[in-house]
Formats: structure tokens, sequence, C-alpha cells
């Protein structure tokens, strides 16, 4: 399975930002670039091991590799970004690919990236935000089961942790109110849920107010289609702000896009490197 990833990233230190793009650290936002796309490469390949006592400092590989070949691409503006942090090895990985827009508008670029790509026959376009990672090794398997219908796209629930307490999940991107907009109020109040057959069970997938998750998936045949609908190249912005809607809005458009439920929420997930929803944005 071959995957096509253009990632958005932008830093300029800013104290007053929402994001943390400004908010955050040099170094920490280092990290989380770092760790976004070692999430990515490390799915392709054998990056779990057993130890073996029979020899001196022996491994063995463990968990089969899964079936994965990721194309990265990071689209950046001037100097406002944090490439040349990453290690040679890292960097000899990712195609670095400059940009001339508003940094509002980068998000756009990167869907671009993938609409400029469709002759390469990827069997997944995405674009991520550069502080997210993926660790499920079956995420782009859950994908494409589900990507037979190509009206329908499933988007993952993206969380926060705390380091030392791994399994306090915060899911970050709840409910909450709009501005009446007639423009798609009525994907907002659309709350279709269907079930997914999944190993020997249901998996409960709902239409929920908030469909943003950092990042978004589409099929070889959903990707076609997308770059032909009206909503993809117009670059609309009221979906919270332009980050969200490059992220999210020209999909929800174009789309049913789903989440699994709060039930089964973890079904599919993607982690944020940051603990700003966590712990409050005054001290993340």
């Amino acid at each position: 399975m071959r995957v096509l990833v253009s990632i958005p990233h932008y830093f300029r230190e800013d104290p007053q930002s929402a994001y943390g793009s400004g908010r955050m650290k040099a170094s920490a936002r280092a990290s989380s670039l770092a760790m976004a796309l070692h999430g990515l490469l490390d799915l392709e390949n054998e990056a779990s091991s057993l130890v073996d006592f029979r020899r001196e400092n022996g491994r063995l590989a463990a968990n089969s590799v899964p079936d994965l070949r990721f194309e990265i691409v990071v689209c950046t503006l001037g100097d406002n970004h944090l490439m040349e942090t990453l290690a040679p090895d890292l960097r000899a990985r990712v195609h670095h690919q400059p940009a001339l827009c508003p940094p509002e508008k980068l998000g756009f670029i990167a869907q671009q990236i993938l609409a400029n790509n469709m002759g390469n026959s990827f069997d997944f376009y995405g674009i991520m935000e550069d502080d997210v990672l993926i660790s499920d090794r079956y995420f782009f398997d859950k994908l494409a089961y589900f990507s037979n219908d190509t009206n329908k796209v499933l988007f993952p629930n993206r969380f926060e942790i705390e380091e030392h307490r791994p399994n306090r999940k915060l899911y970050v991107d709840g409910p909450y109110g709009y501005v009446s907009n007639p423009e798609f109020e009525h994907l907002l109040n659309d709350r279709r849920s269907c079930d997914l057959a999944w190993a020997g069970g249901l998996v409960r997938l709902q239409k929920v107010v908030n469909s943003h998750a950092g990042c978004f998936f589409l099929s070889r045949e959903q990707m076609r289609f997308y770059r032909a609908a009206p909503a993809f190249g117009d670059h609309v912005t009221q979906y919270v702000s332009a980050l969200e809607s490059a992220m999210t809005f020209g999909v929800m458009r174009t789309f049913d896009v789903y989440k699994p439920a709060r039930e089964n929420a973890d079904f599919l997930e993607i982690r944020h490197l940051g603990v700003r929803h966590l712990v409050g944005p005054g001290q993340a």
C-alpha cells in the first residue's frame, strides 16, 4: 500500500499564538515534527523487536511489517520552519517543498501537492498537521476497509495524553457551538451513524459536529473525486480558522465524514503531540 502524505509545517515563535506553530518553544516543536515523521516511517519498517538473550545485544524481529510505503512531502514558507533540526537519515526520506503563500494558506498548498501527484497511483492521499502521531499499525488497513464506499470518509479521533499517565486520554475535537452559517449549517446537523463489522464485532461510526482531526486520508478514487469537486479549490476558511478549514472543511463539504463514536473512540485515533487541551492553554 503506497501512501502520499503532505505535511504543512510552519514555525515562528510567538507567545501570543493560539497554535503550537508559534506558542511552543523551537526545541519542543522540532521534537514533535521528528516524532510525527518517525511515526509514519516506523510503520513501514521493522521497528519492533524482541530481546534475544542467547547473544550479546541480540534482537529478533517482532510484529509483521505492514505492507506500507510512504512518500512524505513537507511544505514550508521561507525560513519559518525547523527542517534543519531533523537528523540526516530522516531528512533523506522527506521531500522538502518551499511554498509562496500567506501562512494561513499553507494547508491548501499541501492539498494541491496531493492533486499534483494523482498520476503516481498512490493508494491513499493525505495531509497531516506537523504535530500528530500515528502509532496504530492497522490504521491504513482500517481506512481501506471502510473506503469501499467512496461517498464516506473515516476520520480518526485526535487525542492528548500526559506522558506519566498514558492511558488517561482526552479526545480534543469534541462538539461545540458554531455561529449560525447557512452555507454549512446542514453539515453540522446531520447526526447519522452506521455500524462497521470488524474483528467479529461491530464498531459504531458517527457523523459529528466537529469533524476536525488534524489530518485526512482519501483513497485514490476519493481523491480523484475530491480534486474535481467545487470545494477543493475554493479555499474557504470560515470553518473555525484557515488551518481547520484546509484540513477538514473541503472534505466535509464533499463526502459524508464519520468518526468512531465515543464508546469505541480508539478504533481509529491519532495523537496530538501537545497537551494544550489536557492541561489548559496557559500551561502547555
